[in-house]
């Protein structure tokens, strides 16, 4: 299992909480177990978001933690990945424009930078959430671990219920990766960058949000990559191939 535990961090907004849907369907086809975070300034503010994170609880499963922590937010999100084992940190971003930090979030950017653990991000703004598109994942491979990225991506796609259907473009300038997107339950980006933004996933979550698509977009890095070859290949079906 690629997967053991989800980590959701929470700022209290409702924007944050609309990637909660995508969570639920996570954990309602597997055992996973689900951390709901939230990161206050002060431990005076403790007892508030207690009480909040106590309320969302119900609202994903009988497998969820609450947890709230004290300073710095990206920093105790990515010190809480580091203690968990086969760890996934599912962000909501609602930024813009091209740049980042803009694009995805202050947060989130940091988080995305900095993560040695998969991190998939999911716009909480796009007018069309699309639901399930056909079952279809889009992998966009910027590095030389093909297989180990179909195999996370497959399994990914099956905790979603899209099945083992994966579309691998092997470049951000396919030229048909806008429309894959439109088609696509879930948009994986695996890279050698250990550590960084890769442009290439900026260029999916630009293209989907151009086309107003609240497509989940994962970072697949070489930590998670590593992994999953050590693991052994899944029975997949790929689709199609482009570059």
């Amino acid at each position: 299992m690629q997967v053991k535990n989800v980590i959701v961090p929470l700022d209290g907004s409702v924007v944050a909480e609309r990637a909660l849907s995508l969570v639920r369907n996570l954990v309602g086809r597997d055992r996973l177990r689900v951390w709901l975070v939230r990161v206050v300034d002060s431990p005076g503010a403790a007892a508030e978001a207690e009480q909040y994170l106590a309320a969302v609880v119900g609202k994903v499963g009988p497998q969820t933690e609450a947890v709230v922590r004290t300073g710095e937010v990206a920093g105790e999100i990515l010190a809480l990945a580091g203690e968990l084992d086969h760890p996934l940190v599912v962000l909501g971003t609602h930024g813009h424009g091209a740049e980042a930090r803009v694009l995805l979030g202050r947060t989130a950017a940091t988080v995305v930078a900095a993560a040695r653990v998969p991190v998939m991000l999911v716009e909480t703004l796009a007018a069309n959430s699309g639901g399930n598109r056909g079952g279809r994942v889009v992998l966009l491979v910027c590095g030389r671990e093909v297989e180990p990225a179909v195999w996370y991506a497959a399994e990914l796609g099956r905790y979603l219920g899209s099945g083992f259907r994966v579309e691998v473009v092997s470049g951000p300038d396919y030229p048909g990766l806008g429309p894959a997107l439109l088609e696509a339950d879930l948009a994986v980006v695996a890279t050698d960058l250990a550590e960084g933004i890769p442009a290439e996933l900026l260029r999916v979550l630009a293209a989907a949000r151009v086309r107003d698509q609240a497509v989940p977009v994962l970072k697949l890095g070489p930590t998670a990559l590593a992994r999953s070859r050590a693991s052994g290949a899944n029975s997949v079906t790929v689709v199609g191939k482009g570059g």
